[in-house]
């Protein structure tokens, strides 16, 4: 089912956006519904990227095996 929105736009946004939308050969209405299908997409890939990311801070990283010495960081070549 879809529904209507009402937006309220500046003449020359309006303008704009219609040129933009006749450019990619599709109505106003379809054009801005892309808009907001990809702004969605955007924040759930950020969304998994982030909860990704915490997976890992919690999981945490084993630094000990490869922890060099304070004599072998200081050491001159």
């Amino acid at each position: 089912m879809q529904s209507n929105v009402t937006l309220k736009l500046d003449d020359a946004l309006l303008k704009e956006a219609r040129k933009l939308a006749v450019e990619e050969n599709t109505s106003l209405s379809a054009w801005m519904a892309g808009l907001i299908v990809q702004n969605m997409r955007k924040r759930g890939d950020r969304q998994a990227a982030r909860h990704t990311a915490l997976c890992f801070l919690e999981k945490g990283f084993d630094l000990a095996p490869g922890r060099p010495s304070r004599e072998s960081l200081h050491e001159r070549r």
